[in-house]
């Protein structure tokens, strides 16, 4: 083992979870934006229909 193994053993480890935590970031802002798309849509569409009335 060198030295620098010693000193940090969990670093494969920490860059791998970071990229993990990374794409659970993404996949997570990603939905939200959908979310609020979709919201935004069914409110247009209950704005138009309260017009319609």
């Amino acid at each position: 083992m060198s030295k620098s193994e010693d000193s940090c053993p969990t670093c494969g480890y920490q860059e791998r979870d970071l990229y993990s935590r990374k794409l659970e970031v993404e996949g997570e802002a990603d939905r939200r934006i959908h979310r609020a798309k979709m919201l935004q849509k069914l409110f247009r569409i209950l704005r138009i229909s309260q017009l319609m009335r």
